[in-house]
């Protein structure tokens, strides 16, 4: 059933929901990101219990665009406070490309100011992304990403630049899964059944 509605004025080209473990009271956040000229916009929300909508935490991210198909990483930790991360093209004709990442409060404000760290230079052009937070209890916050690109092969946080072509077909959009022993990415094989493949 729904519960709610919330309107924003841009139209969102990502989204992600994420609930807190239990020490936090299991509670909700919503990320949503939404291209303007010449910005990327970011929504948040604490979204409590679920039962009532909470408010927006909105920022803007200057002279970057999404990255298409980009599944944004979002994680709420055991005291509350969130960590949002969200794969950007910082000049889409030469394919650079940049990670924000983003701390909310306990309270859903935003944290100090967007860190945007640049990657470098893609050697084609993205096809689809994900990032996403280890979230194992008692694991470091780590947060892992893949991109993969129009000419089939891909690139990841621990691939130092370099790209690589999987036997198998990832699933689109990306399921990335970041364990302490290794990032996963799902895949489909040749006979269509799912799997997971590390990223090595």
């Amino acid at each position: 059933r729904l519960l709610w509605r919330l309107p924003i004025s841009e139209k969102p080209v990502a989204a992600r929901c994420a609930m807190a473990p239990e020490s936090a009271a299991s509670q909700r956040r919503v990320l949503l990101v939404a291209q303007e000229p010449g910005a990327v916009v970011v929504h948040f929300m604490n979204a409590a219990d679920g039962s009532s909508a909470g408010r927006w935490e909105t920022t803007r991210i200057p002279n970057v665009t999404a990255m298409p198909g980009a599944e944004p990483g979002l994680r709420v930790a055991g005291d509350g406070m969130s960590q949002a991360a969200i794969l950007l093209e910082t000049d889409a004709a030469t394919h650079q490309f940049a990670i924000a990442d983003l701390e909310f409060g306990r309270d859903g404000r935003l944290i100090g100011s967007v860190v945007v760290k640049r990657l470098g230079q893609l050697e084609a052009a993205p096809k689809a992304a994900a990032a996403a937070y280890v979230v194992m209890q008692g694991s470091e916050r780590r947060r892992d990403w893949v991109v993969l690109l129009e000419n089939g092969k891909l690139v990841h946080s621990g691939s130092e630049g370099e790209t690589r072509q999987l036997t198998a077909t990832p699933a689109l959009p990306p399921q990335l899964l970041p364990l302490a022993a290794g990032t996963y990415l799902l895949t489909i094989d040749t006979n269509g059944k799912p799997g997971f493949t590390l990223l090595d």
